[in-house]
């Protein structure tokens, strides 16, 4: 809806009423814009956070999953992981098949680490060198770390 208002010297309407009256059904379209601004940036930061994690797939019966994922809480780097379970539950089971589907990976074991940034999977070997890394970086940028 638009109002059009001719502009003379003889109207008794004050340049504030005038624009309460333009704006007045505009209320709504504002409080929609803010809303689904404050919404947007929440999402955004979000993803910020998710992407700076790993993934970590493991089983509660495995031992040496229980051997990294102590490793990563004795060394602080908890805050780094989002630790999924993949022998009782199913919702975390089929994530790990679904991710792996995606980026093209026939056969998976855990303990699995999987970087959300590079969309890339970790195993054996090559998991020890990326947490020792972030140890590193850790250390680097002065967040507390304790050795095991």
């Amino acid at each position: 809806m638009h109002y059009i208002m001719t502009l003379t010297s003889d109207n008794n309407i004050s340049n504030e009423q005038m624009i309460m009256i333009m704006f007045k059904n505009f209320k709504f379209p504002w409080v929609s814009l803010i809303g689904f601004l404050l919404m947007l940036f929440v999402a955004l930061s979000l993803v910020r956070n998710d992407r700076n994690s790993y993934r970590f797939y493991y089983s509660q019966e495995c031992p040496s999953c229980a051997v990294y994922v102590a490793f990563i809480e004795s060394n602080n780097l908890k805050h780094r992981f989002i630790f999924r379970e993949v022998s009782q539950n199913y919702e975390n089971f089929r994530e790990l098949i679904e991710t792996a589907r995606i980026v093209k990976m026939d056969s998976i074991k855990v303990p699995i680490m999987f970087s959300v940034r590079t969309r890339k999977f970790y195993k054996d070997q090559e998991m020890s060198r990326v947490l020792l890394k972030l140890i590193k970086e850790q250390s680097k940028n002065g967040r507390k770390h304790y050795e095991s």
